[in-house]
Protein backbone atom coordinates (compact mmCIF):
# COMPACT_ATOMS: atom_id res chain seq x y z
CA UNK A 1 0.00 0.00 0.00
CA UNK A 2 2.47 2.19 1.03
CA UNK A 3 4.89 1.41 -1.89
CA UNK A 4 2.03 2.09 -4.35
CA UNK A 5 1.08 5.43 -2.25
CA UNK A 6 4.88 6.67 -3.04
CA UNK A 7 5.29 5.52 -6.65
CA UNK A 8 2.81 8.15 -6.95
CA UNK A 9 3.53 11.09 -4.80
CA UNK A 10 7.15 11.33 -5.96
CA UNK A 11 6.62 12.39 -9.66
CA UNK A 12 3.76 14.38 -8.52
CA UNK A 13 6.56 16.00 -6.43
CA UNK A 14 8.70 16.45 -9.08
CA UNK A 15 5.81 17.71 -11.73
CA UNK A 16 4.55 20.50 -9.23
CA UNK A 17 8.18 21.56 -8.75
CA UNK A 18 9.03 21.92 -12.38
CA UNK A 19 5.57 24.29 -12.42
CA UNK A 20 6.71 26.54 -9.77
CA UNK A 21 9.84 26.72 -11.37
CA UNK A 22 8.43 27.71 -14.91
CA UNK A 23 5.93 29.92 -13.72
CA UNK A 24 9.07 31.87 -11.31
CA UNK A 25 11.13 31.90 -14.40
CA UNK A 26 8.59 33.45 -16.49
CA UNK A 27 7.33 36.16 -13.77
CA UNK A 28 11.04 36.77 -12.82
CA UNK A 29 11.79 37.56 -16.18
CA UNK A 30 8.35 39.57 -16.98
CA UNK A 31 8.84 41.26 -14.73
CA UNK A 32 12.52 42.69 -15.11
CA UNK A 33 11.85 43.02 -18.96
CA UNK A 34 8.25 44.97 -18.21
CA UNK A 35 9.69 48.42 -18.94
CA UNK A 36 13.34 47.29 -21.46
CA UNK A 37 11.36 45.66 -24.29
CA UNK A 38 8.40 45.57 -26.47
CA UNK A 39 7.89 41.84 -26.78
CA UNK A 40 7.52 39.81 -23.51
CA UNK A 41 7.55 36.27 -25.37
CA UNK A 42 11.26 35.56 -25.36
CA UNK A 43 14.01 32.79 -24.97
CA UNK A 44 13.26 32.95 -21.03
CA UNK A 45 9.21 32.89 -21.18
CA UNK A 46 9.41 30.39 -23.76
CA UNK A 47 11.71 27.55 -21.29
CA UNK A 48 9.31 28.95 -18.24
CA UNK A 49 6.51 27.70 -20.54
CA UNK A 50 7.67 24.57 -21.97
CA UNK A 51 8.80 23.74 -18.02
CA UNK A 52 5.11 24.04 -17.11
CA UNK A 53 3.80 22.01 -19.41
CA UNK A 54 6.12 19.32 -18.62
CA UNK A 55 5.33 19.88 -15.06
CA UNK A 56 1.87 19.27 -15.98
CA UNK A 57 2.45 16.23 -17.87
CA UNK A 58 5.66 14.24 -16.75
CA UNK A 59 3.92 12.96 -13.60
CA UNK A 60 1.24 10.98 -15.40
CA UNK A 61 3.34 9.78 -17.94
CA UNK A 62 6.17 8.58 -15.95
CA UNK A 63 3.57 6.89 -13.53
CA UNK A 64 1.70 5.24 -16.95
CA UNK A 65 5.25 3.87 -18.17
CA UNK A 66 6.32 2.19 -14.37
CA UNK A 67 3.04 0.29 -14.83
CA UNK A 68 3.76 -1.04 -18.12
CA UNK A 69 6.77 -1.90 -16.98
CA UNK A 70 5.83 -3.55 -13.69
CA UNK A 71 2.76 -5.40 -15.48
CA UNK A 72 5.46 -6.69 -17.93
CA UNK A 73 7.74 -8.01 -15.76
CA UNK A 74 4.78 -9.69 -13.98
CA UNK A 75 3.49 -11.51 -17.11
CA UNK A 76 7.13 -12.52 -17.35
CA UNK A 77 7.44 -13.78 -13.80
CA UNK A 78 3.97 -15.92 -14.36
CA UNK A 79 5.22 -17.39 -17.67
CA UNK A 80 8.60 -18.86 -16.79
Amino acid sequence: MFEKFKNAIVPHIIGLLLIILGWLLCIINVGIDKFSSKSIFNFVTLSGLILIILGAYIPEVWIGIKNSISKKKNENVKTD
